[in-house]
């Protein structure tokens, strides 16, 4: 999905910190869609596809009027540590 795709599904003002949080799931989530598509097997393949999410996070946070944060990669290194030394 597109990051305007993302805030238009996920994204709700009043609840603005929870919707992040929400959309930081879903990204996650998205990497295994993507590695799937992409035949992906190494770490060096996943940290690439989580490198592309992160720009996606970043816009999200633009458009959202949110200021740069680490939300996402705290996110997928907690979950993927192994991750660690690519990203």
């Amino acid at each position: 999905m597109k990051a305007k795709e993302f805030i238009e599904k996920y994204y709700q003002k009043e609840n603005s910190e929870k919707s992040l949080l929400k959309i930081v799931y879903h990204l996650f989530i998205e990497i295994q869609t993507i590695g799937e598509q992409r035949h992906a097997q190494t770490n060096a393949s996943f940290a690439a596809i989580v490198k592309e999410q992160n720009k996606k996070w970043h816009a999200i946070l633009n458009k959202t009027g949110f200021k740069p944060n680490s939300w996402f990669i705290d996110f997928v290194l907690d979950k993927i540590p192994e991750l660690a030394s690519l990203l």
